[in-house]
């Protein structure tokens, strides 16, 4: 199957590309398209804004936590049937993390031999961005620049200047996106709010500002086809029922996981935690996301609380990641308020104003554990940190190797710490857990 395909990049954090990549996606899907969205890097918030403009799952492509071979089923699998494949950028185009796995935007659309649409901010500048563009094609000949959009332009007379030293640089200049006063995604400690606060009114004026401003006729027609490659698992025959937590305090899970789960027999069970009981499940995953907004609701769910702990007791398996890690300990302090949460670990979780952690991890069991014994991969970034907590039945490392510390829990049936695990590069996991899960009666 083949499809077109392109990445955003910019030259730095900030330049509206996501805006833009909101905007296109919307358009493309407002012609008719079946548009795939992508976000590069581990970011949990940009793909719920971006599967929400494309109408479809948005999958994270990330060399670090996939690698190279990982990287492509993952593009193939959220890829399937579209027509366009649309890749939002993170950061600069050539940023990322030091380490042995070069993860940056650059990198990851080499690796995919898609070409970059570049994103460049008309913020106090005008010609330059021309040098800019040129700079950013020859730092590195064997990454593919698709043209430029330029973003957040003032006037008419700055478009004409921009124009014009665009004609002279060899490289496509596809459109002027104008700024957009009225469109402000508002932020909080994790970043962005979720896609389902912001109204559907909002995509809607994207699209049709894409739409106005930039040629997307040829901007498709330009675009090179892209074959998939298969992207099927090797399936055993084992079946399980797992039980996902999804509302607006647990939201944060990247697909290909969901998917791989998917294909290796579960069948998922999607519930709240807010308004919800416990549904009857051989196995349950808790993602991260926002439990501390929900404290109260959370705490009320006290014979929740106790089922869970009783299924746990019995061996069914469960993954928490993060916020879902956080709502299986004893306590969530706010400010001067104790809110009691489901008790399986003993910690008391405290939320600060500060970042306690970020970036790539791998994790190293030393227990025997329903995932495997790894290595696996993922991403930390919190804002709370725990007293009475422990990390237990693991290891984690940065992605310069280094060992960090952090909270945790993983043996046997309980697989429960703050990084967000991506099974793009250890497949296995969600069929090791899947099958595992077949054995709960």
């Amino acid at each position: 199957m083949k499809l077109k395909a392109f990445v955003t990049g910019a030259a730095t954090s900030g330049s509206g590309k996501t805006t833009l990549t909101l905007a296109l996606a919307r358009a493309f899907r407002d012609k008719g398209l079946a548009v795939a969205p992508f976000k590069v890097g581990p970011d949990y918030i940009d793909p719920g804004f971006l599967a929400k403009a494309a109408g479809r799952p948005c999958y994270n492509l990330d060399l670090w936590m996939c690698g190279k071979e990982g990287l492509r089923r993952s593009f193939a699998r959220g890829a399937r049937f579209a027509n366009i494949a649309v890749i939002e950028g993170a950061m600069g185009l050539f940023d990322g993390p030091l380490g042995k796995t070069p993860s940056s935007t650059a990198e990851v659309a080499k690796a995919l031999k898609i070409p970059v649409l570049l994103v460049l901010s008309a913020k106090g500048a005008a010609q330059t961005l021309a040098a800019l563009a040129l700079g950013l094609k020859e730092y590195d000949p064997a990454l593919k620049i698709a043209g430029a959009v330029i973003t957040e332009v003032a006037s008419s007379r700055q478009e004409a200047m921009i124009a014009q030293a665009f004609s002279q640089s060899g490289i496509k200049l596809y459109g002027f996106f104008p700024r957009l006063k009225d469109f402000i995604i508002p932020r909080r400690h994790l970043g962005l709010v979720l896609a389902e606060e912001i109204s559907e009114n909002m995509f809607e004026t994207l699209g049709k500002e894409a739409a106005k401003n930039i040629d997307l006729e040829g901007l498709i027609q330009d675009l090179p086809e892209i074959e998939l490659e298969n992207s099927a698992t090797n399936k055993p025959f084992q079946k399980a029922r797992i039980a996902v937590a999804q509302d607006r305090a647990f939201c944060f899970y990247y697909q290909e996981n969901l998917a791989l789960l998917e294909e290796y027999g579960a069948e998922l069970v999607f519930f709240s935690l807010l308004k919800d009981d416990l549904p009857e499940a051989q196995g349950y995953y808790f993602g991260g996301g926002y439990p501390e907004l929900f404290a109260r609701a959370l705490a009320e769910k006290k014979d929740l609380h106790k089922e869970l702990k009783a299924r746990v007791q019995k061996g069914v398996p469960i993954l928490a990641e993060c916020g879902g890690f956080m709502f299986l300990n004893r306590l969530l302090k706010l400010e001067n308020t104790a809110y009691p949460l489901v008790g399986i670990l003993p910690g008391e979780v405290v939320l600060g104003k500060k970042l306690k952690a970020l970036g790539y991890r791998t994790l190293l069991p030393e227990e025997d554990n329903f995932l495997g014994r790894g290595p696996f991969f993922g991403h930390e970034f919190r804002y709370s940190s725990l007293k009475n907590g422990f990390q237990k039945g693991f290891k984690a490392f940065d992605a310069e190797e280094k060992e960090v510390k952090t909270f945790g829990l993983v043996k046997e049936n309980i697989f429960a710490t703050y990084i967000h695990l991506h099974f793009g590069r250890t497949p296995k996991a969600a069929a090791n857990f899947v099958a595992y899960a077949s054995q709960v009666k």
